[in-house]
């Protein structure tokens, strides 16, 4: 056990637990404003002692929820998406709902208010369910561009949301994912003001792209919003070995600073053992996009 002596001397938290902090000979401390206003890599204390914090979006995938099928589904079939000639009940993993049926937006809108209403600080996720079972209705379709592409049409649906609640609620935020068919910019619309697109770099648009398609799909969603948020997967699910992605990381948060990127968010596992490096590295390249992959590995190391 450590004493108080060595407790009060120590300068890095790499881990949880008395493994992961160390004693190093130089200080690492957090200074200066952050490369980013929200930065979420796990929590916890060695989070909070690497720079986790600030604006939060929740990335939630909730429509299910705000237009429960219990409530709606029998009496109201046509508020939900219509799949292969029938209509589908929401769910978290088969079902959407129809965007273009007027009264789901005020619906969603006034889950939004009663919400606001009962929390005065905090940003209000509407994102679709986790699944590809979107609307096939001649409405829904004749707003995607390109077919297959969902982005304007949801944009669509979003910004009548957004309106109601400014109406009641100009200063407060609402936060949707860009995931999967709706990863890329929408090409027509634009989100108001009061929306904050989180784009997740899963799928096709994971670690891997070049910097230039990165850069491209950034910089345009950044054009778009005033705000904007990723949602990063640093410590891949059902991946339990090493993932050597640091350089990457570097490279994609560097961009994500020069293309003005607000708030990047991470899921990953708190595989410490193997994912512990990107993880630590992660929340101080939050912090700072200027360190050199080479110090963070040597400090890494060296205090481990």
């Amino acid at each position: 056990m450590m004493t108080a002596p060595a407790l009060a001397a120590i300068n890095r938290w790499y881990m949880p637990g008395p493994l992961g902090e160390a004693e190093m000979p130089y200080d690492f401390p957090l200074e200066g404003r952050p490369s980013f206003q929200g930065r979420y890599v796990l929590g916890g204390e060695v989070g909070e002692h690497n720079g986790y914090g600030g604006i939060y979006t929740p990335g939630a995938q909730v429509w299910c929820y705000l237009v429960p099928p219990s409530r709606y589904f029998k009496r109201h079939p046509e508020y939900f998406a219509l799949v292969d000639g029938k209509r589908l009940p929401a769910s978290p993993h088969t079902g959407q709902l129809c965007t273009t049926e007027p009264a789901v937006a005020y619906i969603v809108a006034r889950a939004a208010i009663k919400w606001f209403g009962e929390n005065p600080e905090g940003i209000w996720p509407m994102s679709p369910d986790d699944n590809s079972d979107f609307c096939e209705c001649k409405r829904c379709t004749a707003l995607d561009v390109i077919p297959g592409q969902l982005t304007d049409r949801l944009i669509v649906f979003y910004n009548k949301v957004a309106d109601i609640v400014a109406e009641k609620y100009p200063d407060r935020f609402m936060t949707f994912l860009a995931y999967n068919e709706y990863t890329m910019p929408p090409l027509v619309q634009r989100p108001r003001f009061n929306l904050i697109p989180q784009v997740c770099r899963i799928g096709a648009f994971a670690y891997g792209l070049s910097e230039e398609r990165l850069e491209h799909l950034m910089g345009r969603w950044s054009y778009l919003s005033p705000i904007l948020s990723t949602y990063e997967y640093i410590g891949p699910w059902n991946w339990f070995g090493f993932s050597p992605i640091l350089t990457e990381l570097k490279r994609d948060f560097g961009i994500y600073k020069r293309v003005g990127v607000d708030i990047v968010a991470a899921e990953c596992h708190p595989n410490w053992a193997t994912q512990g490096l990107n993880i630590w590295a992660a929340q101080r390249l939050l912090w700072d996009t200027n360190l050199s992959v080479d110090f963070l590995i040597r400090d890494y190391c060296q205090g481990m």
